[in-house]
C-alpha cells in the first residue's frame, strides 16, 4: 500500500497526522517505510518534496528508490523544444520546435515529431503581466494590487 502527500504533513500539528497514518498502518498489521523524496532527485524537472508511506503486509518494506544519476534536469531541458503558445491556444497537435533539444527531451519524445494537448488558459492581461515578475525558478512571489 502506498500513500503520498505533501512534506508539510510531517510538521503539521506537531506531527499528529504523520503519527496517525503510522498508527493506522500498524493497526492493519503493515510494515511501514516513510520517505521524503525530492522529485528532482528522480529525473523530474521540479524541486518538490513529497512524503511517501509505503506499507507491506507480508515481508519487509522495500528500500526507498535510488536517486537517478546525471544531476538535476532543468525545466529548459525538459520543455524548450515545445512549440510556443499564446494565451487561449487550443490547437491539439503541433510540431516540436526545430533545432537542438536536450538529451532528456529527446528521450521524452521517443522519436515523435509532433506533440499534442495544447490547451492554454486564456489569462487576462493583469495575470500575464504578473508572470513577468517571476524570476527563473521563482516561487512564493507576492503581488500587491495598486
Amino acid at each position: 500500500m502506498i500513500l503520498e502527500n505533501v512534506k508539510g504533513l510531517r510538521e503539521t500539528a506537531q506531527g499528529y497526522f504523520e503519527q496517525e497514518i503510522r498508527d493506522q498502518f500498524a493497526r492493519l498489521d503493515y510494515s511501514l517505510g516513510v520517505w521524503a523524496l525530492c522529485a528532482m532527485d528522480y529525473g523530474v524537472p521540479q524541486r518538490r518534496t513529497r512524503l511517501f508511506f509505503v506499507g507491506r503486509r507480508r515481508g519487509d518494506v522495500p528500500p526507498p528508490p535510488r536517486p537517478v544519476s546525471g544531476g538535476p534536469v532543468t525545466v529548459r531541458q525538459a520543455i524548450s523544444d515545445l512549440p510556443p503558445l499564446l494565451p487561449g491556444a487550443s490547437t491539439d497537435e503541433l510540431a516540436y520546435r526545430p533545432g537542438a533539444c536536450s538529451k532528456y527531451a529527446r528521450s521524452l519524445r521517443r522519436g515523435l515529431e509532433r506533440c499534442t494537448g495544447h490547451l492554454v488558459t486564456d489569462n487576462n492581461s493583469l495575470v500575464i503581466a504578473r508572470y513577468k515578475h517571476i524570476p527563473p525558478g521563482g516561487i512564493g512571489v507576492t503581488f500587491r494590487e495598486s
